[in-house]
């Protein structure tokens, strides 16, 4: 008996989904219809046009070829030249105290040379109590330079520098 019940159940659902198909498919060709009548012209036409088009594209061995040998060569192109992992880093720079020459630290601090590091750009921002800090800007290749080491390398002027924090680190 449960099986009988179960059967007739699913004969219901399939006769409705039939019926859902069905309704569905004569929306699709409502709309077809208006979709043709406002762009004015005749269904098969275009669709076979567009549809020539594409086969002729993709059946043109030229343009294969060429296809062909452009993906080639950026591939190879790709492989001579294999990816760095580098980051982009903002040091913050404090100085020992208010009487320090920030110029003067900076000069020191870009003094430190390393395989993969490349300094940028920097400016000096006031932090407080005729205070100022400079921000440092550098780049590094992420398997020659240990974003600590540097840091360290930079404290390393106990004289000039208080502390260097990274400020901003970001992956390029």
């Amino acid at each position: 008996m449960p099986l009988q019940a179960k059967l007739r159940s699913l004969d219901h659902e399939i006769a409705q989904l039939n019926i859902a198909t069905r309704d569905l498919q004569n929306l699709v060709k409502g709309m077809e219809s208006r979709v043709i009548s406002l762009e004015g012209g005749e269904p098969n036409e275009k669709m076979v046009k567009m549809e020539k088009e594409e086969k002729e594209e993709k059946d043109d061995p030229e343009k294969v070829r060429i296809t062909t040998k452009n993906i080639k060569e950026y591939v190879d192109k790709m492989c001579k030249h294999p990816t760095i992992a580098k980051t982009s880093v903002l040091f913050d720079i404090m100085p020992c105290d208010s009487e320090t020459d920030l110029e003067e630290m900076l000069e020191k601090v870009r003094e430190i040379k390393m395989a993969g590091l490349l300094w940028g750009s920097s400016r000096r921002l006031p932090v407080g109590f005729g205070i100022d800090k400079m921000q440092l800007m550098c780049t590094v290749e992420d398997d020659k330079v240990s974003i600590e080491e540097l840091c360290e390398k930079m404290e390393a002027f106990k004289d000039l520098v208080q502390s260097a924090e990274v400020s901003v680190m970001n992956k390029i």
